[in-house]
Protein backbone atom coordinates (compact mmCIF):
# COMPACT_ATOMS: atom_id res chain seq x y z
CA UNK A 1 0.00 0.00 0.00
CA UNK A 2 1.01 3.63 -0.98
CA UNK A 3 1.55 5.85 1.71
CA UNK A 4 3.10 9.23 2.98
CA UNK A 5 5.79 8.11 4.69
CA UNK A 6 8.05 11.53 4.63
CA UNK A 7 6.79 15.34 4.94
CA UNK A 8 8.67 17.92 4.17
CA UNK A 9 8.27 21.33 4.96
CA UNK A 10 9.70 24.73 3.76
CA UNK A 11 10.56 27.19 6.35
CA UNK A 12 11.73 30.90 5.84
CA UNK A 13 10.22 32.34 8.90
CA UNK A 14 7.04 34.02 7.86
CA UNK A 15 3.98 33.45 9.45
CA UNK A 16 2.84 31.42 6.52
CA UNK A 17 5.47 29.12 7.31
CA UNK A 18 4.88 28.80 10.54
CA UNK A 19 1.39 27.79 10.46
CA UNK A 20 2.45 25.11 7.47
CA UNK A 21 4.68 23.74 9.91
CA UNK A 22 1.33 23.32 12.48
CA UNK A 23 0.22 21.15 10.14
CA UNK A 24 2.79 18.90 9.24
CA UNK A 25 2.62 18.35 12.73
CA UNK A 26 -0.53 17.27 12.92
CA UNK A 27 -0.54 15.60 9.16
CA UNK A 28 2.56 13.56 10.73
CA UNK A 29 0.99 12.48 13.48
CA UNK A 30 -2.12 11.58 12.11
CA UNK A 31 0.09 9.65 9.12
CA UNK A 32 2.62 8.30 11.37
CA UNK A 33 5.26 9.53 8.86
CA UNK A 34 8.89 10.98 9.11
CA UNK A 35 8.93 15.25 9.88
CA UNK A 36 11.34 17.12 7.53
CA UNK A 37 11.82 20.75 7.97
CA UNK A 38 13.94 22.48 5.19
CA UNK A 39 15.41 26.36 4.99
CA UNK A 40 17.20 27.69 1.98
CA UNK A 41 19.46 30.25 1.88
CA UNK A 42 18.65 32.12 -1.00
CA UNK A 43 22.23 32.37 -2.45
CA UNK A 44 20.78 33.79 -5.67
CA UNK A 45 19.30 36.15 -4.07
CA UNK A 46 22.37 37.23 -2.57
CA UNK A 47 24.73 37.26 -5.77
CA UNK A 48 21.94 38.96 -7.59
CA UNK A 49 22.23 42.36 -4.50
CA UNK A 50 25.85 41.68 -5.10
CA UNK A 51 25.77 42.18 -8.98
CA UNK A 52 23.51 45.19 -9.01
CA UNK A 53 26.00 46.71 -6.77
CA UNK A 54 23.66 46.74 -3.16
CA UNK A 55 26.12 44.65 -1.72
CA UNK A 56 29.97 44.50 -1.76
CA UNK A 57 31.07 41.53 -0.76
CA UNK A 58 31.93 41.58 2.73
CA UNK A 59 28.50 42.12 2.93
CA UNK A 60 27.60 39.37 1.34
CA UNK A 61 28.86 37.33 3.93
CA UNK A 62 27.50 39.18 6.83
CA UNK A 63 24.27 38.93 5.46
CA UNK A 64 24.62 35.22 4.72
CA UNK A 65 26.09 34.48 8.27
CA UNK A 66 22.67 36.35 9.06
CA UNK A 67 20.97 34.40 7.25
CA UNK A 68 22.42 31.20 8.79
CA UNK A 69 21.61 32.32 11.99
CA UNK A 70 17.91 32.76 10.98
CA UNK A 71 17.89 29.35 9.69
CA UNK A 72 19.37 27.81 12.65
CA UNK A 73 16.61 29.96 15.04
CA UNK A 74 13.52 29.27 12.46
CA UNK A 75 14.01 25.49 12.80
CA UNK A 76 14.92 25.36 15.82
CA UNK A 77 11.07 26.97 16.21
CA UNK A 78 9.84 24.23 13.93
CA UNK A 79 11.72 21.45 16.57
CA UNK A 80 9.92 23.05 19.50
CA UNK A 81 7.02 23.14 17.79
CA UNK A 82 7.10 19.35 17.14
CA UNK A 83 8.41 18.54 20.25
CA UNK A 84 5.56 19.82 22.10
CA UNK A 85 3.52 17.03 20.21
CA UNK A 86 6.22 14.58 21.15
CA UNK A 87 7.12 14.29 17.26
CA UNK A 88 10.72 14.86 16.10
CA UNK A 89 12.09 17.06 13.14
CA UNK A 90 14.70 16.31 11.11
CA UNK A 91 16.21 19.96 10.54
CA UNK A 92 17.93 20.84 7.07
CA UNK A 93 19.41 23.54 6.05
CA UNK A 94 20.58 24.16 2.09
CA UNK A 95 22.09 27.17 0.58
CA UNK A 96 20.99 27.62 -3.28
CA UNK A 97 17.98 28.78 -5.09
CA UNK A 98 15.22 27.77 -3.36
CA UNK A 99 12.99 25.71 -5.33
CA UNK A 100 16.03 23.97 -7.41
CA UNK A 101 17.07 23.04 -3.85
CA UNK A 102 13.69 21.73 -2.60
CA UNK A 103 12.96 19.88 -5.69
CA UNK A 104 16.60 18.33 -5.60
CA UNK A 105 16.07 17.27 -2.04
CA UNK A 106 12.66 15.70 -2.69
CA UNK A 107 14.05 13.94 -5.26
CA UNK A 108 17.45 12.66 -3.84
CA UNK A 109 15.25 11.74 -0.33
CA UNK A 110 12.50 9.97 -2.06
CA UNK A 111 9.87 12.52 -0.08
CA UNK A 112 6.34 11.96 -0.36
CA UNK A 113 4.92 15.42 0.46
CA UNK A 114 5.71 19.07 0.52
CA UNK A 115 4.05 21.11 2.83
CA UNK A 116 4.50 25.39 2.21
CA UNK A 117 2.56 28.30 3.67
CA UNK A 118 -0.33 30.14 1.79
CA UNK A 119 1.50 32.14 -1.25
CA UNK A 120 1.54 36.01 -1.53
CA UNK A 121 -0.88 37.92 -2.97
CA UNK A 122 0.14 38.10 -7.04
CA UNK A 123 0.35 41.91 -7.70
CA UNK A 124 2.10 41.34 -10.92
CA UNK A 125 3.24 38.45 -13.07
CA UNK A 126 6.73 39.27 -11.96
CA UNK A 127 5.69 37.51 -8.39
CA UNK A 128 4.32 34.58 -10.24
CA UNK A 129 7.72 33.73 -12.31
CA UNK A 130 9.82 34.98 -9.29
CA UNK A 131 7.98 33.70 -6.45
CA UNK A 132 9.95 30.50 -5.32
CA UNK A 133 7.02 28.83 -3.13
CA UNK A 134 5.11 29.37 -6.36
CA UNK A 135 7.97 27.65 -8.44
CA UNK A 136 7.93 24.50 -5.72
CA UNK A 137 4.12 24.12 -6.50
CA UNK A 138 4.80 24.36 -10.22
CA UNK A 139 7.96 22.35 -10.23
CA UNK A 140 7.35 19.89 -7.51
CA UNK A 141 7.19 16.12 -8.41
CA UNK A 142 5.33 15.28 -5.98
CA UNK A 143 2.01 16.54 -4.03
CA UNK A 144 2.23 20.61 -2.75
CA UNK A 145 -0.41 21.08 0.07
CA UNK A 146 -0.27 24.86 0.33
CA UNK A 147 -1.73 25.40 4.00
CA UNK A 148 -3.62 28.24 4.73
CA UNK A 149 -6.93 29.01 7.39
CA UNK A 150 -4.91 30.28 10.11
CA UNK A 151 -7.41 29.68 13.22
CA UNK A 152 -8.60 26.04 12.20
CA UNK A 153 -4.80 25.03 11.36
CA UNK A 154 -4.00 26.10 15.54
CA UNK A 155 -7.24 24.58 16.44
CA UNK A 156 -6.25 21.42 14.89
CA UNK A 157 -2.92 21.46 16.13
CA UNK A 158 -3.99 22.37 19.73
CA UNK A 159 -6.16 19.57 19.85
CA UNK A 160 -4.25 16.61 18.58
Amino acid sequence: MNQIKKILVVINGTEQSYIASLYAVYLAILMKCELIGMYVINEKALNDLLKVKIFIDEEKVDYEKDMEKDADRYLAQFEQTAGKKNLSLKKVIKKGSIHEEVVKYVKEEDLDLVVIGELKKIVSVKDVAYDEMERILRVAKVPVLVVKGKEKIEMLYQNI
